[in-house]
């Protein structure tokens, strides 16, 4: 019987050995064991094809700079006078600056005080005159036929846009680039680095999309449209070869075969 009890504890020790080794074996299989089955792009965005009148731009960096644009101005007085402004204020042509013996005074501009002081019964304004200040920017010299001194440009800093105009193109090619001088129509201060917009030109009634979403291939560009919802059945899309009549970075202005009546109903997907 004891010799019975040994040989059964001696297999079962090796089935609890085998299983042990089993186990551990499979614990340690490389990765290349592993194999990932790759799926097909399940996000889809659909977007407007645009129609209307399209803006072509040129857009770049400028800076605020200047000459002489720093001024003092003396104003004397006998009895008394009185401070109407605020040093780093900005005033205009209309506004009295300071009283002096029951004067008003004012300075026939636009501009920023920076400081004032009296010496010998004289107070003394200093002020930046914003008409010395000019916005510098570049164009491309590949542009010089195409901007005037009558192109619109837009003058942009932190969110705040307002139109201005060229006052001068440089004849000097640095770079390949063209200077510009431009009015300082937001009234910045001398160093401040802006975002300059020029109108290359309007081209009307066309239809244009995001480059996103044109494809290429052997036989040209392409986009899948649709007409109708944006949301109905992803089925009903179509692939449609296009020209590619005008391109900037982000914009493309295309043009198609069998052209819909309906242009506001017009949409085109891409996967990512």
């Amino acid at each position: 019987m004891k010799k019975t009890v040994i040989i059964l504890s001696v297999i079962i020790l090796c089935l609890l050995t085998s299983l042990v080794i089993l186990l551990n074996t499979n614990l340690k299989m490389d990765s290349y064991d592993l194999v990932l089955i790759d799926s097909e792009p399940s996000n889809v965005v659909s977007f407007h094809i645009n129609y209307g009148d399209f803006t072509d731009q040129y857009t770049t960096t400028g800076i605020v700079v200047g000459e002489d644009y720093i001024i003092d101005i003396a104003f004397s007085y006998i009895d008394e006078y009185m401070i109407n402004i605020d040093v780093n204020s900005d005033f205009s042509e209309s506004d009295i600056i300071l009283r002096t013996d029951g004067t008003n005074r004012t300075i026939d501009c636009e501009g920023r005080v920076v400081n004032v002081s009296e010496i010998n019964q004289n107070i003394i304004v200093t002020y930046i005159d914003y008409s010395k200040l000019y916005v510098l920017s570049n164009i491309p010299n590949v542009d010089r036929n195409i901007v005037s001194l009558r192109t619109p440009v837009i003058v942009t800093y932190n969110e705040n846009s307002s139109s201005s105009e060229i006052h001068e193109i440089g004849f000097n090619v640095t770079n390949d680039l063209l200077a510009t001088k431009l009015e300082n129509s937001l009234k910045l201060l001398p160093g401040t680095e802006v975002i300059v917009s020029y109108e290359r030109e309007v081209i009307n009634d066309v239809y244009y999309i995001l480059n996103d979403f044109l494809s290429e291939d052997n036989n040209g560009y392409y986009i899948h449209m649709k007409n109708n919802s944006e949301f109905e059945d992803e089925s009903e899309y179509t692939k449609i070869y296009v020209d590619v009549i005008k391109q900037n970075d982000i914009v493309s202005i295309i043009d198609f075969d069998n052209i819909e009546e309906q242009k506001d109903e017009l949409y085109a997907k891409i996967y990512w």
